[in-house]
């Protein structure tokens, strides 16, 4: 694979998956892993041969040193971590889109790229450079500032995804049905997950609504979080904005919700929805509670598709 040579575009895909694994290769982010041989390419080649003493000249043949090391280098375990990225156009799956930004571990599957026609990519990183934060203060400045941190929290798989008694499924589907297309946009916009937003939103109507009295309080502007989201404005609306009180209009609500959202996942290694609801509900989490387990079932179970289904 010298350059400016005709070399086979499935050839060409391969060595980049690989040399991005090993870390050496990372394409044009608006771009992502393709079959054309960039100049990026022959650089990481060239980078490679230089860190295992090769001959230096930025070309793969097959069954050369080159290609021989590369494979001996992936049979090695993979650790560490990394960053998922993904080119952020329509194209991406949307599984692929809910792992952007997030800090992943190698053991963890899928591999960016190991799916067929994937073009996303692993941007390693340090780990130990990456402060953990725990306490609630500290995370809500990172969240706000958008420094990078990490917050660690586990599951509790003893705790039951059960509704509480005064669960109201009617204000939930009432509310996903007026601000879907509003989530839409905003997921869009943010390249998040629409679904988890919309599980947030349920939650927050059919548990955290309070049988509607959020709504009452909202109607007062008296509320210390606004409905749809639920969202603190006191502690949040500086993501979006500088007067709290725009939180009531239901766009920036949802966009500043989004946001919010994003930045917990982007800074929790292996992020799940159970994971991001348990400090999105309490941003001191370190284990996931009855609250984040609901949330993983309505994640899963989508009630509001099974409600468009019925009409």
């Amino acid at each position: 694979m010298p350059p400016n040579s005709a070399a086979a575009p499935f050839d060409v895909l391969q060595v980049k998956k690989s040399l991005n694994r090993l870390g050496y290769y990372i394409p044009p982010k608006d771009i992502g892993i393709t079959d054309i041989p960039d100049a990026g390419l022959f650089t990481a080649i060239k980078n490679f041969q230089k860190s295992l003493g090769l001959n230096v000249t930025g070309t793969v043949n097959p069954d050369d040193a080159t290609l021989t090391a590369i494979n001996a280098e992936l049979k090695k375990p993979q650790t560490g971590y990394y960053i998922w990225n993904t080119v952020g156009d329509d194209r991406v799956r949307g599984e692929h889109e809910a792992l952007e930004g997030t800090i992943r571990s190698w053991d963890n599957a899928p591999d960016p790229g190991e799916d067929f026609n994937c073009r996303c990519w692993a941007e390693r990183v340090n780990i130990e450079e990456i402060p953990i934060i725990n306490k609630e203060a500290n995370r809500r400045e990172s969240i706000l500032n958008n420094t990078p941190a990490i917050f660690k929290i586990d599951i509790d798989s003893s705790i039951n995804s059960d509704a509480p008694w005064y669960e109201n499924t009617f204000l939930a589907k009432t509310a996903l049905s007026i601000h879907s297309k509003q989530i839409e946009n905003s997921a869009e916009k943010y390249n998040f997950d629409a679904n988890l937003i919309k599980s947030i939103m349920w939650a927050e109507n059919a548990r955290g609504a309070y049988l509607g009295v959020g709504y009452i309080a909202d109607g007062i502007r008296k509320s210390d979080s606004i409905m749809p989201m639920n969202i603190n404005p006191t502690l949040w609306s500086k993501l979006v904005t500088q007067n709290k009180n725009d939180l009531y209009e239901p766009k920036m609500n949802i966009e500043a919700s989004t946001i919010l959202l994003k930045r917990i996942k982007d800074r929790i290694i292996n992020s799940t929805p159970e994971k991001i609801a348990a400090i999105w509900e309490f941003g001191g989490a370190e284990k996931t509670n009855n609250y984040a387990a609901y949330i993983g079932r309505i994640y899963k179970e989508k009630p509001w598709l099974k409600n468009k289904k019925n009409q």
